[in-house]
């Protein structure tokens, strides 16, 4: 397998990560769910951004998946993804946000879109992209939603447009 193909397999386990290492802190709430919903939306609008910079600090310390892969792992990863594009553009529907352990963990699941071009809801269809379902854990350490753990199933498109519904 060429490094290409490496990085690329490596990267596909790795998205989840990418989309939640770019959220920013999010205060004065006391509403677990609109607060994740804002770290999405701010995820979403970072990731384009390419800011490799916030990646690392957004996981973590306790983060696993089924790779073994670490917070340096994951960071040395999206930052060759993101030097293979020169624009991205991400669309994410979230569902099924469901909390436990006081409101401190949260499992959701995502249906992201990662494409080198704008993304509407209305042309899913007619955009290549790479498209996404995600199984995400956040932890709630210190005041601030960090991933602790990720997984990610390519899907078709339809099967991502069938989410909007």
């Amino acid at each position: 397998m060429d490094i290409y193909m490496q990085q690329k397999t490596q990267f596909q386990f790795l998205l989840p990560a990418i989309l939640f290492l770019l959220l920013i802190s999010c205060t004065g709430t006391d509403n677990p769910v609109v607060e994740i919903n804002e770290f999405i939306a701010a995820a979403e609008k970072n990731f384009e951004r390419k800011d490799t910079g916030n990646l690392k600090k957004l996981i973590s310390n306790n983060y696993h998946d089924s790779k073994n892969f670490s917070r340096q792992d994951i960071a040395r990863i999206i930052a060759g993804y993101f030097l293979r594009r020169p624009s991205i553009y991400v669309l994410t529907n979230p569902r099924e946000i469901s909390l436990a352990g006081n409101q401190t963990t949260a499992r959701l699941t995502l249906y992201v879109a990662v494409s080198r071009e704008p993304l509407l809801e209305t042309d899913l269809e007619l955009v290549q992209a790479e498209r996404y379902r995600l199984e995400v854990e956040l932890q709630k350490e210190g005041g601030d939603w960090l991933l602790t753990s990720a997984a990610l199933n390519s899907i078709s498109a339809n099967e991502f447009i069938d989410s909007y519904n």
